[in-house]
Formats: structure tokens, C-alpha cells, sequence
């Protein structure tokens, strides 16, 4: 199967990502129990940010040689993919923060 899909690793993204969200959102930070168990277990959920892209370079490259013809039509697809994927959010998000930034009246202020 040439665009096989590996549901156990993307699983494990799911709680490589789980793990980024639960650092970012650790409840204890700050507190007065900073050295409690649980803080230390929620510091150490960073990790999963590596995992995230060690997961995702592994499936990446393991659909580059499932596939049976790396021609350039194959890249050129497959970048197309890759474009409609990310560029959406990003152009939302540069958007939203351009604007926020020009409501505050910020642009071009702070340029020394």
C-alpha cells in the first residue's frame, strides 16, 4: 500500500503533543510546591516536542520510500500538500497578529 498509514504513530504524536500542552499549561508553576512530584513530572513534558518531530521526520521519510516512483511530479504533489496544509494557518496568524498590532497602535512607534 503506497500511502500506508501508521495509526499507532500518530497515537504517539497525539501524546507528544499532550505533553507539550500539559508543560505549557502547568497548573503549578509559580506556586509555593514547586519541587512537588507532580511539578517535576509536568517540567519534564517537554520532551514530547522532540518526539513530535522525530515522529513526524520518520513518517515523512517512510512515505518518501513507500512511494514507487520518487519523481519529481511525486514532490511537486507532494509539497503542493505541504503548502495547502500550513499556509492557511500561517497567513491567519500573521494576520490576526499584524492587525492586533496595529489596533494597539504599535506600528512603527518603538523603531529607534
Amino acid at each position: 500500500n503506497r500511502n500506508q498509514h501508521i495509526v499507532q504513530l500518530t497515537g504517539i504524536r497525539f501524546l507528544a503533543v499532550l505533553m507539550v500542552f500539559l508543560y505549557h499549561y502547568n497548573p503549578l508553576k509559580g506556586k509555593s510546591n514547586s519541587e512537588s512530584f507532580l511539578y517535576s513530572i509536568l517540567n519534564e513534558m517537554y520532551a514530547g516536542v522532540g518526539l513530535f518531530f522525530v515522529l513526524s521526520g520518520f513518517l515523512i521519510t517512510y512515505n518518501y520510500f513507500q512511494a514507487s516512483n520518487l519523481s519529481f511530479d511525486f514532490f511537486r504533489k507532494y509539497m503542493a500538500r505541504r503548502f495547502a496544509n500550513i499556509y492557511p494557518v500561517y497567513f491567519i496568524i500573521t494576520t490576526v497578529y499584524f492587525v492586533y498590532w496595529w489596533l494597539r497602535g504599535e506600528g512603527g512607534q518603538n523603531i529607534e
